[in-house]
C-alpha cells in the first residue's frame, strides 16, 4: 500500500450520544448529540457500519455530501481547525518555514526571530484569488489589461511584508536561509502599528 497524505476541507463534529434507532417514513436515522451540543440526525446505515461504541468518534461530511465515522485518534491526527493548526515548535518555542506558510494563510503575520525590534512582518494580501476593477489598479498597464479584460481582472494572493521603514512590499521572496530557518514566530496583534509582541 502507498502512503497518502491529506488535505482535504471537511465539515466534522464529535459524538458525545447517540440515540436508539428511530424509524422514520422514508428511512432510519439516530439523533446524534455532538460535543458542541448540537443534534444532527444521521442516516443508521452510516452508524450501523461500526461495531461497538461510537461515542466519540467525529462524524465527518466530505465536500461531495458523503458522511462517515473517523476515531478521535485518527481524525484529530489528520485534521484541525482553520487558525489552529497543530504547533510543531522547536525547543525554542519558534517553527520551521512549512508552519509560517500555513500560519500565513491562516490570517496570522509571521516575523523571523532575528526581524524582532525592527517592526517587520510577513501577511498574506488575500486569501484567494480576487476579481479587481480596472478603476481599482494602481499601474496604468494593469487597469488597461483590465479594462480590455471586461472591466475587471483577477489578482491572485502574494506575500507582503511590512519592511523596517514602515513601508508594505508587495510580492515578497524568500532567500534559501529563510525557507531553511526554523526562528520564525507568529506576530501578535498590539497597539502600535510600528511593534509587536512574541
Amino acid at each position: 500500500m502507498l502512503t497518502y497524505q491529506c488535505h482535504k476541507r471537511v465539515k466534522a463534529a464529535q459524538i458525545a450520544t447517540i440515540s436508539e434507532v428511530i424509524h422514520g417514513e422514508t428511512e432510519d436515522y439516530r439523533l446524534v448529540t455532538t460535543t458542541e451540543g448540537e443534534e444532527i440526525n444521521v442516516k443508521a446505515n452510516i452508524l450501523a457500519r461500526w461495531q461497538g461504541p461510537v461515542e466519540g468518534h467525529y462524524l465527518v461530511e466530505y465536500e461531495d455530501g458523503y458522511s462517515a465515522l473517523s476515531p478521535a485518534h485518527a481524525f484529530e491526527a489528520g485534521y484541525h481547525l482553520p487558525g489552529q493548526e497543530p504547533a510543531r515548535w522547536n525547543t525554542t518555542g519558534t517553527f520551521d518555514f512549512g508552519v509560517a506558510i500555513e500560519a500565513l494563510k491562516a490570517g496570522q503575520r509571521v516575523v523571523r526571530e532575528g526581524w524582532k525590534g525592527k517592526g517587520m512582518w510577513l501577511s498574506l494580501s488575500c486569501d484567494g484569488s480576487r476579481q479587481v476593477p480596472a478603476e481599482n489598479f494602481w499601474s496604468p498597464h494593469n487597469a488597461e489589461f483590465a479594462r480590455k479584460n471586461g472591466g475587471m481582472a483577477t489578482v491572485l494572493p502574494a506575500i507582503t511584508m511590512k519592511t523596517a521603514g514602515g513601508e508594505i512590499l508587495m510580492g515578497w521572496l524568500a532567500s534559501q536561509t529563510d525557507m531553511l530557518a526554523t526562528d520564525w514566530q507568529v506576530v501578535e496583534a498590539t497597539t502600535s502599528p510600528t511593534d509587536y509582541v512574541i
